[in-house]
């Protein structure tokens, strides 16, 4: 049995679908450590089990994590599952770190269980290099590197013919009502270059716990742009909201740390200037792969050239493919405990 070890998040029903359709349900168990909810997506046809008791944990995802062959963290979310892989050699020494920027960006917030886990867990799944060299940097990480972006959420699918987006206004701020995407520092910048035709879009749908912020962030949009400003509050179905975004000609991600990745996977797969911090590892990611993508330090909204949207179009296409998460997945589920794994480029 290969355990899977969830939070609740909009990536992981697709993924769940993903497997169920190409590989079966009968190796994979799926447990959410949270109670029953159903949100993006998820419905009881799921068939996944909900965990969150202290019996529920101790007991009930024990008696899995010994029956299982591997175990996948989805993140590392929940102390008392971090606890519970500590208090057993065997259960950390088959379980594979599928990483999240959430787990590792913040150094002072994890608690001494989780920077073990950090520390020795066996395999680590992550697309970026650059955040594998900052994990064993700062936490010591040992594990070995599995170079894979995992989720369906991240595979570019082309839904639309090619565009280079001539006489378009419209710009995406960010991806979420995160703090670090200083919204309302960049309305500010964005409006010191508009002349009166930007259109500014923002999704604010999640996380829902800083209300206050969202509120600053619409009331700043709205006095900056007026009409022009159309905060995004409610969650958006994820191929509906995929097919929105390739009406989005400028994007600007203005965290310093890597946020965002399926939305720019999408976006520049569609001919869309993107703008990133260079400090981010996924400005470093993208310039290696051969993507043009822009300094935030040099916003500037006038399309970019059709020739390098092509091309950066096409790179994402062969990049993040279906054939290649099908490939990467097939390997991480069927690999032996100890083996070494080099998943590049097809």
């Amino acid at each position: 049995m290969i355990l899977h070890v969830m939070i609740l998040d909009k990536f992981l029903p697709p993924f769940i679908d993903f497997v169920d359709k190409n590989f079966g349900r009968g190796e994979h168990k799926y447990v959410f450590i949270t109670a029953a909810k159903y949100h993006f997506g998820l419905t009881v046809e799921h068939n996944v089990e909900f965990l969150h008791t202290d019996e529920d944990i101790f007991v009930t995802l024990e008696s899995y994590m010994g029956m299982a062959s591997k175990i996948l963290l989805h993140g590392l979310w929940r102390d008392k599952v971090n606890a519970l892989l500590i208090s057993n050699y065997n259960y950390l020494n088959k379980s594979y770190w599928l990483m999240w920027g959430g787990d590792y960006y913040y150094p002072a917030n994890y608690s001494n269980e989780q920077l073990y886990i950090m520390e020795n867990v066996p395999y680590m799944v992550n697309i970026l290099d650059e955040d594998i060299n900052f994990v064993r940097r700062v936490y010591g990480a040992k594990g070995k590197h599995i170079r894979s972006f995992v989720y369906t959420t991240n595979v570019f699918k082309k839904n639309r013919p090619f565009s280079n987006f001539d006489g378009c206004s419209r710009i995406l701020l960010g991806h979420s009502a995160a703090r670090d995407l200083r919204h309302i520092e960049y309305l500010k910048r964005i409006s010191y270059k508009d002349e009166g035709s930007l259109e500014v879009f923002c999704p604010l749908s999640y996380p829902k716990n800083d209300l206050r912020y969202i509120d600053e962030v619409i009331s700043s949009g709205y006095n900056l742009f007026s009409e022009r400003f159309h905060p995004l509050q409610n969650f958006i179905p994820l191929e509906e909201y995929r097919e929105w975004l390739t009406g989005i000609c400028f994007a600007v991600f203005p965290s310093s740390r890597q946020h965002g990745m399926s939305n720019m996977i999408d976006l520049i797969g569609h001919g869309c200037k993107v703008f990133l911090d260079k400090d981010v590892s996924t400005w470093s990611f993208f310039s290696r792969v051969g993507v043009t993508i822009y300094p935030l330090d040099e916003l500037n909204f006038s399309p970019i050239a059709t020739n390098l949207a092509r091309e950066n179009s096409e790179r994402i296409q062969n990049y993040f493919s279906e054939k290649r998460l099908l490939r990467d997945l097939s390997v991480i589920f069927s690999m032996e405990l100890g083996q070494d794994i080099q998943l590049e480029e097809l």
